[in-house]
């Protein structure tokens, strides 16, 4: 493809040769002949920095935002090269987002687990998300939540290729500010909710829920798509406001539970064994006997519920689909059968009261023991407040490491513990009631061993990833694989 048809219609200089493209690359190693190079600007490192490299290795034409002193056959000027290579992708793919039905999930909590009830809903479906990326029964590995533009284009390409009608995504605040899915044509959005999460990178909650917002008002609002609608969780005190300022522009589907809304269950019951409800919609009632546990599922039915609602499916599909067992990878994931053993991958404050709240809702007599750490490089304040929320509503806590990354493991801890220390001040705990275990096996078979009489165990912040990161080593480590294989060897817990 030339460049000026991948670049038709975009504000750039072409100093040099209109010569044909035949392959786009950001990262200089994976060029090749006859490739266009981005040089883009991350965090860390600076794509221009490379461009010789990437001619090096076959490049023809580099794309630049700073003047180079490199001399490829073409250079491309642009104000801004990961806008330049979200656009560039979306052409030199033909476009693949309008020729599928896109539906992009976006909130702090609950993305994951609304994608996987909507892939049980529209069955032929590709997913984007956390865990991985899915075209039917194909799995690709998931590097990012929300792929870079360039990868995103490419699989919605495969997509169209193998004629899926829809692809179901979850979007990040990373995703959007970073123009990784801008370009795309969307069907539909859906707000799940915000809390405490990624105030290294958006410095504030404003900047944060401005973010998510900008998915609804430049994203989704620029969508060629002829019909296209939002779903808002009105419960949540942004997404009240996020309704508030783009229902006169879009139309949006509400849900809610405290507050009046579009759908919304007129009765409940959440127990250990799941959530049995009664949805109501201008359509009529949805009556949902769900394996999954938790208020929290409960809004991630709802959400799925809208938007199966938005699409006109017949509402005893939807019933008959959310009545199947539905299994999502981390998310209050049961590990053993006799055991009330569970894996989330509660790493936010929001997500690690949400959960404990939940299963205090429905413990009986029983204890909560929560086994958890947090992530190094991220964001430092929240680690004293989810350990003051893990003391405040777990009977006994184990503090451990998570993914340390290149900070100190014991410094992560330190951070921890000031909130826990502020619930034993407060007589929320008593000082007895929890123990440093910086190794993370070690921390899981203690909090096994403290289970008795049918005890919760809550082991928190990994979920479904199956890997550690310690320094700059990602090494093997499943939290699931870990308590069936204590389980295995210790029979007394």
């Amino acid at each position: 493809m030339k460049i000026t048809k991948i670049f038709e219609d975009y504000n750039y200089e072409l100093i040099g040769k209109d010569i044909d493209i035949n392959h786009l690359c950001y990262n200089s190693k994976k060029c090749k002949n006859n490739s266009m190079f981005f040089a883009i600007i991350g965090e860390n490192t600076d794509g221009h920095v490379f461009v010789e490299d990437a001619i090096n290795n076959g490049a023809k034409a580099v794309v630049v935002e700073k003047e180079v002193k490199s001399k490829p056959e073409a250079i491309i000027k642009v104000l801004d090269t990961k806008d330049a290579l979200a656009f560039a992708s979306t052409k030199f793919f033909n476009n693949p987002s309008e020729h599928l039905n896109l539906i992009g999930v976006t909130g702090t909590n609950g993305k994951t687990t609304v994608t996987y009830i909507l892939e049980k809903i529209f069955e032929d479906c590709a997913v984007i998300g956390t865990v991985n990326y899915r075209i039917k029964d194909k799995i690709f590995k998931s590097e990012n939540t929300t792929p870079l533009s360039l990868e995103f284009n490419e699989f919605l390409s495969k997509c169209v290729n193998e004629n899926i009608e829809n692809v179901i995504m979850e979007v990040s605040s990373h995703g959007i500010e970073l123009n990784r899915v801008k370009y795309a044509h969307f069907n539909c959005g859906i707000y799940t909710n915000l809390s405490h999460e990624h105030l290294d990178f958006h410095k504030s909650m404003e900047s944060y829920f401005n973010a998510k917002k900008k998915f609804f008002t430049e994203i989704l609002f620029n969508s060629n798509k002829k019909k296209k609608f939002a779903v808002v969780n009105i419960d949540d005190e942004y997404g009240k406001r996020l309704f508030d300022e783009i229902s006169d522009k879009i139309n949006v589907i509400t849900y809610g539970i405290e507050n009046k809304a579009d759908i919304f269950p007129e009765k409940f019951d959440i127990s250990l064994n799941g959530i049995t409800a009664d949805i109501i919609t201008t359509n009529g009632k949805i009556k949902i006997n769900s394996n999954l546990i938790g208020e929290f599922n409960l809004y991630n039915i709802l959400a799925a519920i809208s938007v199966a609602f938005g699409y006109n499916i017949n509402l005893k599909k939807i019933e008959k689909t959310l009545n199947q067992n539905i299994v999502v990878p981390g998310r209050l994931e049961k590990v053993l059968d006799k055991k009330n053993y569970f894996v989330d991958y509660a790493h936010t404050p929001d997500a690690l009261e949400n959960v404990l709240k939940t299963l205090n809702k429905i413990k009986g007599k029983r204890r909560i023991i929560t086994v958890f750490g947090c992530g190094g490089d991220r964001d430092k304040t929240k680690r004293p407040i989810m350990g003051y929320i893990a003391a405040k509503y777990s009977d006994f806590v184990v503090v451990t490491s998570d993914n340390p990354r290149t900070e100190d493991p014991f410094m992560i801890i330190e951070d921890i513990l000031k909130g826990i220390e502020k619930a034993i001040q407060e007589n929320l705990i008593l000082d007895t009631q929890y123990r440093i275990i910086p190794d993370r096996r070690d921390a899981i078979m203690i909090g096994m061993r403290a289970c008795k009489n049918g005890d919760i165990l809550l082991v928190a912040g990994k979920g479904h990833e199956n890997y550690q990161i310690i320094g700059t080593e990602k090494i093997h480590f499943d939290d699931r694989e870990v308590i069936k294989d204590i389980y295995k060897k210790e029979d007394y817990v």
